[in-house]
Order: C-alpha cells, then structure tokens, then sequence
C-alpha cells in the first residue's frame, strides 16, 4: 500500500516537473521573441532578430523544436524552410523567410504557442469553455461569456462558438427566409444585374484577400470559389449594400471555419445587425464616424502620439478606416481574433 501511494506521489511529483519545465520552455522561446528589430536608418523599415550569444540560443531552439516535433508534428521543419520552402501552418497560411534568424523567430513563436497548448491554464480554458457550452448551449450574453471571449475562443471551437453567436442575430431572417434561401440566391447571382455593378470589384479583391494562404492562392483554388459564391449572394440578398471592400476578408476569414452557407449569414449579422446601416454602404458613414471616435481617443489619452501625427501631417483613417471594416484582420495576429461579438456583452 505504501508503494501504491509513493508511485501516485511520484507521478504527481513527476508531472508537476513536467509542467515547469515546459513553462520555463515557453517563457525562453518567448524571450527569444523580443529579440526582433526594426532598423530603417538607411531606408527601408528592414526586421531584424539580433540573438546575443552566438549560435548558442539558435541551437537550443532548434533542439526544442525537434523535441517539440515528437509530439507535434506539424511544427516547422528549420531545414526545409532553411532552403527556401515555405512552411504550411493548420489553417493554411504559408510561411516563408529570407533571413536565417527571421526563421528562428518564427520557430520560436510556433513552439510558445506548443508550450501553451501543453500548460494547465490551456487546459483549463478548454474545460470552462466546454462546461459553459453545456450549461448555455444559446451562449446568451453574460459577463462569463465575455471573459471567455477574451481569453480566447479555442480553433476547434469557432466554427460553432460563432455560428451560435451570429444565428442569435439573424434567426428571424433566416426563418423567414427557409431553408434553401442562400441555394436561391446562389442559383441567382451568375445572371443578376445586381451582381454584374460588383462583379469587377470582387473578381479583383478575391485574390488579395489571403495570398499567402493555400486556400485562396489562385483562382482555382477552393476558398476563392467559395468566397465569390458567398459575396455575390450577399449582393442579391442586399442590393442596397451590394460589396464594400472589406466584406472579403470577414468572408474569407468565416471561410476558414465555416461552411459557405454560414459565412453568408454570419456576414449578414455582422453588415445587418452588429454594425448600424451605413457602416459598409457606399459612403462609409458609420466607420468615417468611428474614425472621429478614434482620433478623440488618441487626442485625449495618448497626446504625444496625436501630437507627432499632426507634425507629420498624418491622417489616421488612412491607415485605421480598413482596420475597422475588416474588423482587425490584417493588424492583429490571427490567434487573437474573435470577431466583433464580444462587443456586446453586459459588463
């Protein structure tokens, strides 16, 4: 009896090990993050990762990652990309690099998020998130449920943690519309005239949507169909909204989780009832007033960030009106993107 109860010990004693070290693990690669530099004294903004020691901390991530790659696979492989091939990560986004130490860079943000996903409060997370499923399958608005939201909605659980979220928006829509509502508008959008005012613009947008993506690389490929079958039928089901560039990429970014008839509907929620009327119309009315919002913000809590923007003659919706239509796609890293709906959450 004393031998059973010294090997449970043990166990939990050998675990808890486990757990450190693959905390001290995470908490290195991360460091190595903070190596990167941006140097653009002569120039062009050009990144840079400067790794104090020599080749001592490449080789210690490289040994990482080859132990990492026993449990899991799918992590980048250094010599392949060393040559000039492209890593693919799960959602398909291809990466590639032409500096050595941007590649080690790269590894070291894979392995963080590997050592994340192996730590006690991942797992954790992924048992609230399951329990709060079972508990509150409609997800109604709470302050749980938004905290959740912010700590991140697990990939495996984002096709269905939206699709919930969006229907609760649009389910009187999609009832008085039946079944087969977006299969009619699909039947519909190649001869519509209200397609043909939006054909050029979207046919142009499809492929800059997500290049580096194998899903949407060329115009054969699967996702580009997809999302041109999705816009187009949101054209005839809105003809007052039409396309506004920026659909594609909360179209493409649904694309990677749901199916092309959810896509639909969820941007339907989004342009229809998340955002008032003339967010995406052809004035921009909404986001332009937005853009008001921000630069008050930025006036009254960062100063001498205003300041400095108004020396340099820099208008800020240049650069932050496509971050708003697009809900942050391209401004934030993939990882973090939970769409608009923890916005509406009770505090």
């Amino acid at each position: 009896m004393i031998r059973i109860i010294y090997a449970e010990y043990s166990q939990r004693q050998l675990r808890q090990l486990e757990s450190e070290l693959d905390q001290l693990k995470r908490d290195y690669v991360f460091l190595m993050q903070s190596s990167l530099r941006i140097n653009n004294s002569d120039g062009p903004e050009i990144m840079e990762v400067y790794l104090y020691g020599g080749n001592r901390h490449k080789e210690r991530v490289l040994q990482l990652l080859e132990e990492a790659r026993k449990i899991n696979p799918t992590l980048p492989v250094y010599e392949n990309m060393s040559r000039g091939l492209y890593h693919v990560d799960g959602l398909g986004f291809r990466r590639s690099f032409a500096e050595e130490s941007l590649i080690v860079h790269y590894i070291c943000r894979q392995l963080h998020q590997h050592y994340s996903a192996l730590g006690p409060q991942y797992e954790q997370h992924q048992q609230q998130w399951k329990k709060y499923l079972r508990q509150n399958p409609t997800l109604p608005p709470t302050k749980e449920l938004k905290n959740l939201v912010r700590k991140g909605i697990p990939i495996h659980l984002r096709s269905r943690v939206w699709a919930i979220l969006y229907r609760s928006r649009v389910n009187d829509i999609m009832e008085s519309k039946g079944p087969h509502y977006y299969n009619f508008l699909c039947s519909l959008a190649p001869d519509d005239e209200r397609v043909s005012h939006h054909k050029r613009q979207i046919a142009l947008d499809l492929l800059r949507t997500m290049p580096d993506n194998i899903r949407f690389a060329d115009s054969n490929a699967d996702g580009v169909r997809k999302m041109q079958e999705v816009l187009q039928a949101f054209c005839v089901h809105n003809p007052t909204l039409g396309y506004c560039q920026g659909m594609n990429f909360l179209v493409g970014m649904c694309l990677l989780f749901l199916e092309p008839e959810d896509a639909f509907w969820c941007l339907v929620a989004v342009t229809e009832r998340y955002f008032t009327a003339n967010y995406f119309d052809q004035n921009l009315i909404g986001a332009q007033a937005d853009q008001e919002v921000l630069k008050d913000l930025l006036r009254e809590k960062m100063p001498l960030l205003w300041q400095h923007f108004a020396q340099l003659d820099i208008e800020l919706c240049t650069v932050t009106l496509n971050w708003f239509l697009a809900i942050f796609f391209d401004c934030v890293p993939f990882e973090v993107r939970n769409f608009p709906f923890q916005a509406e959450f009770q505090e």
